[in-house]
């Protein structure tokens, strides 16, 4: 098994490290990843990608999946987001710090309250629990991507 948990939004080339992942796997070997989706640059200069459900699903297109979803919904996004910019507008970071500590808990509560689909269109991040499957018939086609979106938008 590997887990990797926010890590693939810092290495310029996640597919090459995502390759990686299903070349050391053996047969039927469990990953577990999370990636930020609507979330502010963190790490400033080692910072380089998001992820939407479906973008993450696509990323991990050699895999066969196990579940997906989004592990914190719209409310924590807005969350996150809000903590920095009004941290940004009085210039104090701790005060970003004090938003999210306050209200973490509730924004958890009304993502649990939001609907499945709303949370993955807004994820503040999103996971994915892959196995590695015997042969190259099962990966994901481009084409055929669009068959995973679990959101809200219409197909």
């Amino acid at each position: 098994m590997i887990v990797i948990q926010a890590v693939l939004e810092h290495v310029v080339n996640p597919n090459r490290v995502v390759n990686e992942i299903y070349r050391i796997l053996k047969i039927k070997g469990i990953v577990y990843a999370e990636t930020p989706f609507m979330q502010s640059v963190h790490e400033g200069p080692y910072d380089f990608v998001r992820f939407s459900h479906s973008g993450h699903r696509w990323l991990f297109k050699n895999f066969d999946e196990i579940s997906s979803g989004a592990h914190q919904g719209a409310f924590s996004s807005s969350l996150f987001i809000l903590s920095f910019a009004v941290s940004g507008l009085i210039r104090n970071k701790l005060v970003g710090v004090l938003i999210r500590i306050l209200f973490t808990r509730l924004c958890r509560f009304l993502d649990q309250l939001s609907s499945y689909k709303s949370n993955i269109d807004a994820a503040c991040g999103t996971y994915f629990i892959g196995i590695k499957s015997t042969g190259d018939f099962n990966q994901i086609q481009p084409i055929n991507i669009v068959r995973f979106y679990k959101g809200a938008q219409r197909k």
